[in-house]
């Protein structure tokens, strides 16, 4: 049987990275506050609050806070030697040619393949767009592709715009692990404004 090297961190970083390259796509990039965004956020086990932006999201209890880059305000890993299933919450200044929320999915996905040539086979599950708590759209969109030759990964995406900021909410595992895409879309809909 072929040993199955899935090199966790190495597509973390490099996802994360896609992410970042995403949030700049549809966002001015770095807003260029005086503090650091998480210095504005409180985080309890299981529950984020961003009082600058003022939102929340929801993760699992057990999971662990990791150390953010670029846009994040959030990258929470369930807490096993792989660091999947995650949740990175980003955030940005909306471009004014910014992509239009609908499109967010597909730019995400352009912004991926630029981060990551052997990024391939996206493949959308779901694609709807609702309405937040205080009636603000969202996207969500559940997909799968593949991270390399061996490594495919399935995925949760959640995007709003609101007061001319971009914000993400990405969540992910492996494909066939214990967290379904439904499951993924579960965590990224906890998202509410306050």
């Amino acid at each position: 049987m072929r040993n199955q090297d899935y090199r966790p961190w190495g597509y973390f970083v490099v996802l994360l990275a896609a992410m970042f390259v995403l949030t700049s796509c549809v966002s001015g990039g770095n807003s260029g506050a005086a503090a650091p965004a998480a210095e504005k956020a409180k985080t309890v086990a299981g529950d984020y609050t961003n009082a600058e932006n003022s939102f929340s999201v929801n993760y699992p209890p057990n999971w662990e806070t990791k150390p953010i880059k670029g846009d994040e305000v959030l990258r929470a890993v369930n807490n096993n030697a792989w660091g999947i299933p995650l949740m990175v919450v980003s955030i940005a200044d909306l471009k004014t040619d910014a992509v239009a929320l609908e499109d967010a999915a597909p730019a995400y996905f352009e912004a991926m393949k630029k981060e990551n040539p052997n990024a391939k086979r996206f493949k959308v599950l779901s694609k709807e767009m609702i309405k937040l708590n205080d009636g603000t759209d969202a996207l969500t969109t559940t997909f799968k592709y593949s991270m390399d030759a061996t490594t495919k990964l399935q995925c949760a995406l959640l995007t709003t715009y609101k007061n001319k900021k971009s914000i993400s909410v990405l969540t992910l595992t492996i494909l066939g692990g214990a967290t379904s895409p439904d499951k993924l879309l579960e965590m990224a809909k906890t998202f509410r404004f306050l």
